[in-house]
């Protein structure tokens, strides 16, 4: 298995974020902003956007990103599906993405 070279790791990075238009803000919390997006298939879902400005927040991070993968199996109607989730290291300060399917409550 080889890494990715950094210019390959930013090029994915956004390529992760285009595939998102923000239509609105949903709500904010102590470690997030949601915001109601459109997906490139035109659906709708809500991405949480967390910034990782200190290495504190890098370490809670860790546990995030854990639990985004522990959520990519759960099926329940009570629980939102995860769609998709990454990071962008070429922003200042980084910030990890968790996009769910939308559910208008």
């Amino acid at each position: 298995m080889h890494d990715l070279s950094s210019k390959e790791q930013l090029q994915n990075e956004m390529a992760s974020l285009d595939k998102y238009r923000i239509i609105k803000e949903l709500g904010r919390g102590a470690q997030a902003i949601t915001y109601l997006v459109e997906c490139s298939d035109t659906s709708l879902a809500a991405m949480k956007v967390y910034s990782l400005p200190t290495h504190s927040e890098w370490e809670a991070f860790k546990y995030f990103e854990r639990e985004a993968r522990a959520l990519q199996g759960i099926e329940h109607p009570n629980v939102p599906a995860f769609l998709d989730s990454f990071v962008r290291l070429d922003e200042q300060p980084p910030k990890a993405y968790l996009v769910e399917s939308y559910v208008d409550a």
